[in-house]
């Protein structure tokens, strides 16, 4: 919510997403949420004329507000938006309790110069590397002691490295053997990609999948 004011929903017929970018481009969220994994999921484009996906822009603040609501005893969730109206209902029900909170958040017009429309997948990238969400995590905050404002990544095709340089302190990490996806994977003389990003950001998004389990992935 920090770095992600605006939040845009994206409903089709099977499914929604959502797509977060800040104005500079360097936090990017996009999350597609299949409706066959809800209890209920409804979503009636026009498309006899021609509308096959409706856009939702909200205020990630207002909606962050609005799940701290969310307590244990709460079983039910329900995101309901009606077609043309100015607002989206969230509603939270505990069966415990007997009781029902509804919420209604206004919409906006999101920003033209953050209009990214659909982003399908990482297919167009020539490197997807992934590691686990965990070593990512770890690894950004071995570098957090050296108190380095940006960090180099580099990727030869066999070789991940990162490295921070600091005030005083110079750390670099080397990775090998991880999984990199590309249908080509490069020559290790020939096709080095490196490039250095902000730290913050890199350690902010390290936080993202914090407990998940899951793998993090670096696309380029």
């Amino acid at each position: 919510k920090n770095n992600l004011p605006d939040t845009s929903l994206f409903f089709d017929m099977e499914s929604m997403k959502i797509l977060q970018v800040e104005s500079t481009r360097n936090f990017m969220v996009n999350v597609n949420l299949q409706g066959e994994n809800f209890e209920h999921f409804y979503c009636a484009p026009d498309l006899k004329n021609g509308e096959r996906v409706i856009e939702i822009n909200l205020s990630a603040i207002n909606l962050n507000s609005v799940f701290k609501s969310v307590t244990t005893d709460d079983n039910l969730f329900s995101f309901v938006y009606l077609k043309g109206s100015d607002n989206i209902q969230i509603i939270f029900s505990s069966e415990k309790k007997c009781e029902t909170r509804t919420y209604s958040i206004n919409t906006q017009e999101p920003e033209d110069d953050l209009n990214l429309g659909e982003i399908t997948g990482v297919q167009d990238f020539p490197y997807c590397l992934t590691m686990p969400c965990g070593d990512l995590q770890r690894i950004c905050r071995d570098f957090k002691t050296s108190s380095a404002e940006s960090i180099q990544i580099s990727y030869d095709g066999q070789v991940l490295e990162f490295e921070a340089q600091g005030p005083s302190i110079n750390t670099v990490i080397r990775r090998t053997g991880g999984s990199n996806s590309s249908t080509n994977p490069p020559k290790v003389m020939d096709a080095t990609y490196s490039d250095k990003f902000k730290f913050s950001t890199l350690n902010e998004f390290s936080k993202c999948q914090s407990g998940s389990g899951g793998d993090s992935k670096i696309v380029k």
